[in-house]
């Protein structure tokens, strides 16, 4: 098991599968603070972080993605879960970076988890797919631009086509 350090919070919903707290019995011989909360039943649409705000970005995201591929007609070979599992998996990467970090505090902030109200951000959307350069910023690439690279941070070079964002897999280490 990872060694955990300071205080834990577990939130959970009404489910009944999450009622015993038995599995977590595990925390106690490691002496570590663990706080559980669970959200009220019919609450989970006001109370759950990325039910209240996160997983609002995250579907307009892929909305862009999945609505590219439709207006581009592009052919993807591989398997459609196979697809779906890497769409899923590059979105997930992209909205990890830090300067999103706002805007996972303010799906806590919306779910009333924190008091504080984080300082404004950039909605994903719009960072990724607005005002991109014509081009990708991969060398000698005509293909016209597809999403910015919300890693990286030369402004020169973080532009891509959907095939080097995509098809390659331009996916940074967390």
């Amino acid at each position: 098991m990872p060694e955990l350090t300071g205080p834990s919070l577990l939130i959970h919903d009404s489910w009944p599968t999450f009622k015993s707290k038995e599995p977590l019995e595990a925390f106690e011989d490691f002496n570590h603070e663990l706080e559980w909360l669970t959200i009220p039943v019919g609450r989970t649409k006001d109370r759950q972080p990325l039910d209240c705000f996160g997983f609002g970005p995250w579907k307009a995201f892929i909305k862009q993605v999945d609505h590219h591929i439709f207006l581009h007609d592009i052919e993807l070979t591989m398997a459609k879960r196979d697809r779906e599992f890497q769409k899923h998996s590059l979105v997930h990467n992209q909205l990890c970076a830090s300067r999103f970090i706002n805007m996972w505090k303010y799906s806590f902030f919306k779910a009333k988890i924190i008091s504080e109200q984080p300082e404004s951000f950039e909605h994903p959307v719009k960072y990724c797919f607005t005002k991109l350069p014509r081009f990708c910023s991969v060398n000698q690439c005509e293909n016209d631009s597809f999403i910015r690279c919300s890693h990286c941070t030369d402004e020169e070079k973080n532009c891509f086509c959907f095939h080097h964002w995509f098809t390659k897999n331009h996916y940074h280490a967390l």
